[in-house]
C-alpha cells in the first residue's frame, strides 16, 4: 500500500494547497474550488464581502433567522393562529369567577352555549388535586352573544355558588 501511495501528493479541496482539507486555514471562509460562489486565495475573502453586503440570505446553506427572512408572507414574530398582532381576540371573552371546585369544562360550555357559539372554555385547575381553582374564561365567536351571556349569567347560581361574570381584561 505504501508503494502505491509513495508518489501521490495531498491536495486541499478548498484552496488546492498541499495540505489536508481538514487543516485548511481557509475552510471556514471559502467554498470548495469549483463550487458555486467559491473564491480563490488570490482574490481574498470574497464570501466575507458578500455577507457584509447582505448576501448571506442568498447564500445556499447559510442560516438566516426567521425575523430577517425577506420572503416570508407574515411579519416578524407571528404566532400560529393569531391575528396580525400575534394575540387572541379577547373582545368576546368572559371571565367567570366564584366557580365551584367540582365544576367541569363541559358543564360550563353547556351553560354558556345557549347564548351563542362558544369557541374556547378554559377552566383553571390545580395540578396536584385536579380541582377547579375558582375561575374560568369563556370565549364567544360573536361579541353580541358574549354581552347577552354576561347580562344573564352574572349572579346565576351554579353548584351552590353564585357566579360572577364580567368581560376579561388584557393581562398586564
Amino acid at each position: 500500500m505504501k508503494e502505491q501511495l509513495k508518489d501521490k501528493t495531498v491536495k486541499c479541496r478548498i484552496c488546492n494547497g498541499e495540505h489536508f482539507t481538514a487543516r485548511c486555514p481557509y475552510k471556514d471562509t471559502m467554498a470548495p474550488v469549483g463550487a458555486e460562489g467559491g473564491a480563490d486565495v488570490a482574490a481574498g475573502m470574497g464570501d466575507d464581502l458578500a455577507a457584509a453586503q447582505g448576501g448571506a440570505a442568498g447564500k445556499k446553506g447559510s442560516y438566516v433567522p426567521p425575523a430577517l427572512r425577506g420572503d416570508r408572507a407574515g411579519a416578524a414574530g407571528d404566532r400560529m393562529g393569531g391575528n396580525k398582532y400575534g394575540e387572541r381576540d379577547d373582545l368576546a371573552t368572559l371571565r367567570v369567577t366564584n366557580v365551584s371546585e367540582m365544576a367541569e369544562e363541559g358543564e360550563l360550555r353547556d351553560m354558556f352555549e345557549r347564548f351563542g357559539r362558544v369557541t374556547r372554555v378554559f377552566l383553571a385547575k390545580d395540578r396536584d388535586t385536579g380541582l377547579a381553582k375558582g375561575f374560568a374564561f369563556i370565549s364567544f365567536a360573536d361579541r353580541g352573544d358574549a354581552v347577552k351571556a354576561c347580562a344573564k349569567m352574572d349572579g346565576y347560581g351554579f353548584k351552590h355558588l353564585i357566579l360572577r361574570v364580567e368581560f376579561a381584561k388584557k393581562a398586564q
